[in-house]
């Protein structure tokens, strides 16, 4: 009897739903994918008893797609505490429709023919997606793909060439959750190519496990979503700097960004503090998912913010895709049961794919998101950076490229000294691990 009424809740609030949202906007989407994600929860509980976790996981995987497509135009910024009680603060934000993205990408050829750009967890998902409306878009891109799976890369690179023959893609392989690997890929990158147009980065994972240290010492996930990441931009800084200043190239037409896709925006939801732990910023000692998921998302915020300043003729770009159904609930302990069960249920909610992958060429491309050299001082549509300074160089993008007004939990660590601790820890690990080739204590 559990087993029916937690499936027929399910049911019924996902008939429910999409009308309550026309009428309703944001918040009741807010509201209903934490029911949704509670019923379900319960449901995966009663179905596998052993996992133990479906409530957890399933909350954890609503609020990744609490954000759809279906926004209205007055959005809300919305935190849930523990009792699932909704808070909103009323911003107005306008969203870039699809088809101003749309037209944006198709006026991609004005880059100079030869845009090269380096996709890192680029054999699938979002980063694909995003490689496929480049191929798309622009005239013989050079396209890098990194990841692990041979046979993946094989059928992406496929796909680049069927939708423009004149792209040239290449696969470099690597398990990059260890950082002399990412610094074996960055060497190799840095032979064949004097500049960098773009870096564009996804790899991650999900997992209910707890640590899993590597042999460098450091948690497998936290590097995906963080040292890995930031190795990438330190390493390939030179190529990106010289694409930004590139004479052979028309200003107008330069592009030098870096796109990191996970959530500016992670530690500051359900009823999240948007705080460091600056007293073991490896999570060492401390260690849980949770945490694992607000220093990742924070460190990156504030390393990016450095990065602008320290190179102001490259822009920096955190981005949040919302849920896009990409597969990757499969990784979960019984993944491809939960999948089948629960993608249907949550497709409505989610950002199709497609789209997810033109919307973040908008963000790699747009001259919206300006480096701090251009864009402090100009006129025109310039977005807001992360620190509220128009055209800061720094910008946190919502899954709809409008960028995340400022949040004052994000900014009372900000003034705790964040960007200078962070960059200092960072910098020490990759002193350690790196160049010193220690195991990081």
């Amino acid at each position: 009897m559990a087993l029916h009424h937690a499936g027929l809740e399910v049911f019924t609030i996902g008939l429910q739903s999409r009308s309550r949202f026309r009428s309703e906007g944001v918040l009741s989407r807010h509201r209903t994918i934490a029911l949704l994600c509670k019923s379900s929860g319960q449901l995966v509980n009663l179905c596998f008893p052993r996992l133990q976790t479906g409530d957890a996981v399933l909350r954890a995987l609503g609020l990744l797609v609490a954000i759809g497509p279906e926004l209205t135009h007055r959005a809300h910024v919305c935190e849930f505490d523990g009792s699932n009680k909704a808070h909103s603060e009323k911003v107005e934000a306008t969203m870039v429709t699809l088809h101003a993205v749309q037209a944006h990408n198709a006026a991609l050829t004005s880059l100079a023919s030869g845009v090269v750009a380096v996709f890192v967890g680029g054999t699938s998902g979002i980063a694909l997606s995003t490689a496929l409306a480049l191929t798309r878009h622009t005239t013989s891109p050079k396209i890098y793909l990194i990841g692990r799976s041979e046979s993946a890369a094989d059928a992406a690179i496929a796909s680049i060439k069927s939708i423009n023959p004149s792209a040239q893609p290449t696969f470099l392989q690597a398990d990059i959750s260890l950082l002399k690997n990412v610094d074996s890929v960055c060497a190799e990158l840095a032979s064949r190519e004097k500049s960098i147009n773009l870096l564009f980065m996804t790899p991650g994972y999900l997992t209910l496990k707890g640590r899993d240290e590597t042999a460098e010492g450091l948690d497998r996930k936290f590097v995906l979503h963080y040292y890995a990441r930031m190795r990438f931009i330190t390493n390939l800084l030179p190529q990106l700097s010289a694409a930004a200043q590139d004479p052979s190239v028309d200003a107008s037409a330069r592009l030098s960004r870096v796109v990191s896709v996970l959530d500016p925006m992670v530690s500051v939801r359900a009823g999240g503090a948007g705080a460091l732990d600056f007293s073991d910023l490896s999570l060492k000692r401390t260690f849980n998912l949770k945490k694992c998921g607000w220093h990742a998302s924070l460190m990156g915020n504030f390393f990016l913010e450095s990065m602008a300043q320290r190179y102001p003729h490259t822009s920096f770009v955190h981005a949040y895709p919302s849920g896009v159904a990409t597969g990757v609930m499969r990784e979960l302990p019984a993944g491809r049961v939960l999948s089948a069960v629960l993608t249907p249920l949550l497709k409505p909610f989610m950002v199709p794919l497609h789209e997810s992958g033109e919307r973040h060429l908008f963000a790699a491309t747009s001259g919206r998101f300006p480096p701090k050299a251009e864009g402090e001082g100009r006129e025109g549509d310039i977005a807001a950076g992360s620190d509220g300074t128009k055209g800061s160089g720094c910008y946190w993008l919502n899954w709809d490229s409008e960028v995340f007004p400022p949040n004052e939990k994000i900014q009372r660590t900000r003034v705790q000294g964040a960007v200078e601790k962070v960059m200092q820890h960072t910098e020490e690990v990759f002193k350690q691990v790196c160049e010193e080739g220690k195991t990081y204590p």
